[in-house]
């Protein structure tokens, strides 16, 4: 969140990063990390940490999808990672696999 509030500021202003992050926070749940998911993470043999820890999070608060533009990254995750067209397309139809 801190991330994505930093880079609407820095490109829009104040107010519509505030009104950003309101809009993702009412939309999308916010995983809590603990070091459970980082010690996971850390055992996916995923070759970038911080897509290991996108995985672990995913898994522990038991998601359907890692939806990223890089799947091939995600190959070693516990939940399977799909594109935002696939994502797209899911929520579309009402199917739950890709």
């Amino acid at each position: 969140m801190t991330t994505l509030y930093f880079i609407v500021r820095k490109y829009q202003d104040k107010r519509r990063a505030e009104t950003f992050v309101d809009w993702r926070l009412g939309y999308f749940e916010i995983a809590a990390l603990l070091k459970p998911q980082f010690l996971r993470a850390r055992g996916l043999g995923m070759a970038d940490f911080e897509d290991a820890v996108v995985a672990s999070a995913a898994e522990a608060m038991g998601c359907c999808y890692v939806v990223t533009r890089n799947v091939r990254d995600f190959a070693r995750s516990p939940v399977p990672a799909i594109t935002p067209a696939q994502f797209i397309a899911i929520q579309s139809t009402g199917e739950d696999r890709p």
